[in-house]
């Protein structure tokens, strides 16, 4: 099975520097501080997508590197293909 799929990365601070992930720290900063957070990673998603489409050249050339990373390995879901999404949920399911 292939294990190929376009990816990217980055990271921004959503909460204060040192605290340590899956506490109640983290909990605390879910106010303004993570709002701005979440905006700014979200406009740097944008940007990236506004300079991709713009900038043709651009999208080319990524393309082009991950035709070459991937060697023409293509990408296999695990899942079965008659595989649906539970659409019958509600909250509290």
């Amino acid at each position: 099975m292939g294990e190929v799929t376009p990816t990217g990365q980055f990271t921004a601070a959503t909460w204060p520097v040192g605290t340590p992930g899956h506490s109640w720290q983290v909990v605390a900063s879910n106010g303004n501080f993570a709002k701005k957070g979440a905006v700014y990673a979200a406009k740097v998603l944008a940007g990236a997508a506004h300079d991709l489409i713009i900038d043709p050249e651009t999208l080319e050339a990524a393309r082009a590197e991950f035709e070459e990373i991937t060697d023409g390995k293509s990408y296999e879901t695990p899942l079965p293909e008659d595989a649906e999404p539970p659409f019958n949920l509600t909250a509290g399911d």
